[in-house]
């Protein structure tokens, strides 16, 4: 009955809902679109998205990607089957893409933003690709690709996903549709990222749906800002869910954290899915964030000392931590009275979600024993399948997950495993470090050791030697690190997680 009564509140099982669901499905088929008209339905003149440039209603949105996906259909002869990569930034034009793609029957291909020539070539050769839709300032890295057929995101008075989508047409049916594939890419951290496809299936999407209404109650709140890109996995979600509950969804096609401050207060935004690097920035303008009311944290662990900023100035916020991966999906939850008693901990797995720790031998550990976190559930990449996510972490005897790291973090130090991890949390503990990434270098005397990399508040720490001190009596023997750099910035991949490629490179001989 909890179910059911949660369902009828986000307008799913109203009778309205019910007819317009049915409606919806006798139309389209089973793919993204559908959900576009449902909402259209339910939300006809509520604010859907407002990107950089415009903003649209709901029944905007979906006659736009229906205008768009029947241009594209006619002009590049698209049939179900056919192949499609999406090379875009966050914005409407991406939005009509994806849904007009879903409608068609066509594989979609969500791809980094910030590939390169060689990367996009290779990336081509493997999966072929029937059209790739770009953003203008990509315009270089397609036509290094000359057999490619390719058409921009945005142009005015040329083919385009904008003027599509501006095309009035006198028929706008189109055949049903089971939906294609859609494949999101892991960030590439244990080296080239791999495809994580999955099928647009609504039985095996109920259950993660289910537990982020029942848990998060999303459907209290009407604006939503969506800091990640919508091309990864948590961004994606956030969008689909955003969408199915009729919410406010603002986007922007890069991140800046005075800009997003600034967004926050003057749209009144009440929910942002985020990560914490970006979190971690907005404390700071806590003044301009007092219309939050809920935080969505996902693709990293949230620092004990994040926890506690948030706490003090944000008190009005309810905080959650997301865990999911591109293979897996979301599949970990931490609410805030989780979070409240377990700081360290990244929650616990949803409904039919199976999580289990394996140590390096493929056995399952002992209580609080750190090895390979390995998941299991319904809508990930393989079904039902058990999935090396590539963390370290452990279990605790409530149940409770904490991660150490990654797989291809862990350093051996004098022959002890050591987590950088670790070192971040302690290292973020210090009242004058803002930000703090810890990572492994090779070391004559230990094999290896740590390093860090650590954003001073106002520069009210930059003496190595201080900090160092500090350490002691708060680390252990093997995780004080070797050297510490101070720098003005954190580098940041698209993703807004740490970008240690190029930290390592300041590491580097000149």
């Amino acid at each position: 009955m909890k179910k059911i009564g949660i369902l009828y509140k986000a307008n799913f099982l109203s009778p309205k809902g019910i007819f317009f669901l049915i409606l919806a499905f006798c139309l389209h088929g089973i793919n993204l679109l559908t959900l576009l008209k449902f909402a259209s339905k339910i939300y006809p003149n509520r604010i859907a998205v407002k990107d950089d440039r415009e903003s649209v209603t709901y029944k905007e949105l979906y006659i736009r990607t229906l205008q768009t996906a029947v241009k594209l259909k006619h002009c590049f002869i698209l049939n179900p089957g056919n192949k499609a990569g999406i090379l875009c930034k966050n914005h409407l034009s991406l939005l009509y893409s994806i849904f007009s793609f879903s409608a068609l029957g066509i594989d979609i291909y969500l791809l980094n933003t910030e590939m390169s020539e060689k990367q996009l070539s290779d990336f081509i050769q493997l999966h072929p690709l029937d059209l790739l839709v770009y953003d203008s300032d990509k315009r270089n890295v397609i036509t290094a690709q000359p057999d490619q057929r390719a058409i921009p995101a945005y142009g005015l008075f040329e083919d385009s996903i904008q003027f599509f989508s501006t095309q009035k047409q006198v028929n706008l049916s189109l055949p049903k549709s089971y939906g294609g594939k859609l494949v999101v890419f892991t960030g590439g951290s244990t080296g080239k990222p791999k495809p994580a496809e999955r099928k647009t299936s609504v039985s095996d999407f109920l259950s993660p749906f289910y537990s982020l209404l029942s848990e998060l109650k999303l459907y209290q709140y009407n604006n939503v800002y969506i800091t990640t890109p919508v091309y990864h996995g948590f961004g994606f979600a956030a969008l689909c869910l955003s969408i199915s509950l009729g919410s406010h969804i603002n986007l922007t096609a890069d991140f800046d954290s005075e800009k997003c401050a600034n967004l926050i207060q003057s749209e009144k935004i009440e929910v942002i899915t985020t990560v914490p690097t970006i979190l971690n920035r907005l404390i700071s303008y806590s003044k301009k964030l007092k219309t939050l009311r809920c935080i969505i944290s996902g693709g990293s662990h949230l620092s004990p000392s994040l926890i506690k900023n948030i706490s003090n100035h944000l008190n009005q916020v309810h905080l959650y931590n997301a865990y999911g991966t591109s293979e897996v999906g979301f599949c970990i939850l931490a609410t805030p009275s989780d979070i409240a008693r377990f700081p360290n901990s990244i929650g616990k797995p949803i409904n039919r979600t199976f999580v289990t720790i394996k140590d390096r031998h493929g056995n399952t550990t002992s209580i609080n024993q750190i090895g390979q976190i390995f998941v299991s559930c319904p809508w990930s990449a393989h079904k039902n399948q058990l999935i090396n996510t590539g963390d370290l972490g452990y279990k605790d005897k409530s149940g409770y997950i904490y991660l150490t790291g990654r797989i291809d973090e862990m350093i051996i130090s004098g022959g002890i495993n050591v987590y950088p991890l670790e070192l971040e949390f302690i290292l973020c503990e210090h009242p004058y470090v803002q930000e703090a990434v810890v990572i492994g270098i090779e070391d004559d005397d230990f094999g290896q050791r740590l390093w860090a990399f650590v954003v001073s508040k106002n520069r009210r720490v930059s003496d190595e030697t201080v900090l160092q001190e500090w350490l002691k009596g708060r680390a252990t023997r093997y995780q004080i690190p070797k050297g510490i750099t101070f720098i003005n910035h954190l580098p940041l991949t698209p993703m807004g997680k740490p970008d240690k490629n190029k930290l390592l490179q300041l590491l580097a001989p000149v």
